[in-house]
């Protein structure tokens, strides 16, 4: 059964890349699903996307490439009109500062001056899933793929839309081959350990994320998928409400305490260890990110705080 509580946070872009040799060479790392903000995105009729940390677009971009101002952005686009690189590049300012429209209206300006740049299409396709556009988003991925089908990222891509849709098959398959073109994908291994938490493969799934901690030691999201499992997990076996605590707390401390997947799941650790003071304590503290949460968190959310108060512990089904 799909769990909401977590999916598939999975990309890295930088801007700016000329080509498809560009991005093999320079970076669309692995792909985070999801979308925007956490909680932000849903497949229509299913669970919203879920993502420990918002879209790595930004961090990416800030480690490959010069800082860049939109008014610089703009004065190049006036200088160099028909490159499309050059609007790509202002689309990942404008989403870095969620200006969603007007970053897909670059990418649409680049990709009718090139319809095969597949950097465009993957951050237009990333902005799909934003604006719960996945039939357009699985589109705009297997088009990278079949541009460039040596890139890791794409696989990634696509399979969290797949993994979204409980797809599960396609899911795992675009995950491994992911794995199999670049081993140190992160966010495959994390997308992976998604897919087999929701089929209850759970030791797949601690695998999976013990891999991505290993890949990835200063990101929350390994953390916070592993503590996650370590928490809620049905089975008694499993469940290690101790390291539980410690790695939810690591995903806190590295997400600055803001991100309310890692309190929801620090809350979650504190229940599976009886103390239900300190859940609800935490839970509460989740809460009050509400532009953060969709509506289906909120409930969720709030399901969690009434069983705290109950003095119950949450697990997964």
């Amino acid at each position: 059964m799909f769990n909401s509580h977590r999916v598939y946070p999975l990309w890295k872009i930088s801007p700016g890349l000329a080509a498809v040799v560009g991005i093999v060479a320079v970076g669309l790392y692995c792909l985070g699903v999801i979308p925007g903000q956490p909680g932000a995105g849903r497949v229509p009729g299913g669970p919203p996307r879920r993502s420990a940390k918002g879209p790595r677009a930004a961090r990416a971009a800030k480690e490959a490439a010069p800082p860049a101002t939109l008014a610089g952005l703009t004065a190049a686009i006036a200088r160099e009109p028909k490159n499309p690189e050059r609007y790509v590049d202002r689309a990942a300012v404008y989403f870095e500062r969620k200006e969603y429209d007007s970053a897909r209206a670059d990418y649409e300006k680049a990709l009718r001056l090139d319809p095969e740049n597949a950097e465009a299409l993957f951050g237009r396709g990333y902005l799909h899933l934003q604006q719960d556009e996945d039939d357009l988003a699985l589109a705009d991925f297997s088009e990278v793929i079949r541009l460039a089908p040596e890139v890791p990222e794409a696989y990634a891509a696509r399979g969290s839309v797949y993994a979204a849709r409980q797809d599960y098959p396609r899911a795992v398959a675009d995950f491994n081959e992911a794995l199999r073109l670049d081993p140190r994908c992160a966010d495959a291994s994390i997308g992976r350990g998604k897919a087999r938490r929701d089929q209850k493969d759970y030791d797949g799934a601690v695998a999976d994320f013990q891999q991505a901690n290993r890949l990835e030691p200063d990101s929350p999201e390994g953390y916070n998928e592993l503590a996650w499992v370590w928490a809620t997990c049905p089975r008694a076996d499993l469940r290690r409400g101790d390291l539980a605590l410690e790695y939810a707390g690591k995903a806190c401390q590295l997400s600055d305490w803001e991100d309310p997947l890692c309190l929801d799941t620090y809350a979650a650790a504190f229940a599976s260890l009886g103390e239900f003071d300190q859940a609800v304590r935490w839970q509460k503290k989740a809460l009050g990110f509400t532009d953060n949460l969709s509506d289906t968190d909120l409930d969720e959310f709030r399901a969690r705080l009434k069983l705290y108060e109950e003095h119950k512990p949450y697990r997964l089904e």
